[in-house]
């Protein structure tokens, strides 16, 4: 009987620390979506450092935030880190590839690296349009001038 009791002891605090953490998984995706908006706002007013402390530390909480991988790379394209950005793009891919956004913004990296991968690029560009991207006009204006400064070269 002693056996039994005991049993049910850790059955029922094993539920209840399942249950805790339950609850807190929903407080921390909540928590990451404020840290989201404010590292919005700091892109927006180009305060580029505080708005990547805020991607990160929405990340921390939430790593399974695709916007924020995206946004986050965006951060690091504006200081012309385009490696670290496409690697942080990527990451924004792989969990969710069929975001128009994301494939824009690593298709513009593509291009801004110091030696732009245009084969790369319009794979991107394609994917973002396919999604119901709307490109602006000058990132066709660059991808064309990147075209012709490969052929030029090759």
């Amino acid at each position: 009987m002693k056996l039994k009791k005991k049993f049910n002891s850790i059955s029922f605090l094993l539920i209840i620390v399942s249950f805790a953490t339950f609850l807190q998984k929903p407080a921390a995706a909540q928590e990451s979506g404020e840290y989201f908006k404010s590292g919005r706002l700091y892109y927006i007013n180009r305060d580029i450092a505080k708005a990547k402390n805020c991607f990160e530390t929405a990340l921390k909480l939430n790593p399974e935030y695709a916007e924020a991988w995206r946004e986050l790379g965006v951060c690091y394209m504006e200081e012309g880190d385009f490696e670290k950005a496409i690697n942080l793009l990527s990451q924004s891919l792989e969990l969710n590839p069929d975001s128009p956004k994301s494939n824009y913004a690593i298709a513009v990296a593509y291009l801004k690296k110091e030696e732009p991968d245009v084969e790369l690029a319009k794979k991107c560009y394609n994917k973002a349009v396919k999604l119901g991207y709307s490109i602006p006009e000058w990132f066709l204006s660059f991808l064309q001038r990147c075209e012709e400064g490969v052929k030029v070269y090759e």
